[in-house]
């Protein structure tokens, strides 16, 4: 399995990431960051993951965890799936805040953030996506605040998604579909190009 991790931080508590600049480059699953553990801060770092066979990941938040992305800039660009932004409740609460990020992804399937945790508030976020099918923010979390974001979620939809995960990856701005989720304030653009 090709797989690489630029940063790979488990069971970390009190984690205190800044002021970096991560790009990771490779073939089937590129991750710019995996981290678990609590109160972590991932503050103004610069990550970039690129994948030129399948997928791509920008940070790969896993529970049990809880923390703090701030004023980060995300970018995954994969041929088949991405996601510059994922947390994973299936392994434990995620509890996190995501303010004030910008978040690039391109790809067939792209969630440009997508999160699974317990309770997650997503706030003044900028999201910039292109490829064929594209969900700007993604929720199977417990609860969900989506506050103030822009998302110009930009897809062709030719042929089919591949639908890797347990949302389907229809072109949206934003989709929930588990749990309470309060969208308020966002600016929100999608197309879906036919040619």
């Amino acid at each position: 399995l090709d797989t690489i991790r630029a940063v790979d931080i488990i069971k970390s508590d009190n984690l205190r990431l800044s002021n970096n600049t991560i790009t990771a480059e490779g073939h089937k699953y590129i991750y710019g960051i995996v981290i678990d553990g609590n109160d972590f801060n991932i503050y103004n770092n610069t990550i970039n993951s690129f994948s030129d066979i399948n997928y791509a990941n920008g940070i790969n938040i896993n529970g049990p965890a809880s923390g703090i992305v701030n004023s980060n800039t995300f970018s995954a660009i994969a041929p088949n799936a991405s996601y510059p932004i994922y947390s994973s409740g299936y392994t434990g609460n995620v509890d996190a805040l995501y303010l004030n990020n910008t978040v690039y992804g391109n790809a067939n399937d792209v969630y440009g953030i997508y999160v699974s945790g317990t309770d997650e508030n997503l706030t003044d976020n900028e999201v910039f996506l292109s490829g064929n099918f594209t969900i700007g923010i993604a929720s199977y979390s417990t609860n969900t605040v989506m506050a103030n974001n822009t998302i110009y979620s930009l897809a062709s939809n030719i042929g089919k998604a591949l639908n890797l995960d347990i949302i389907p990856c229809i072109t949206s701005g934003i989709t929930s579909i588990n749990g309470t989720c309060i969208v308020k304030g966002n600016i929100i653009e999608t197309t879906g190009k036919t040619s």
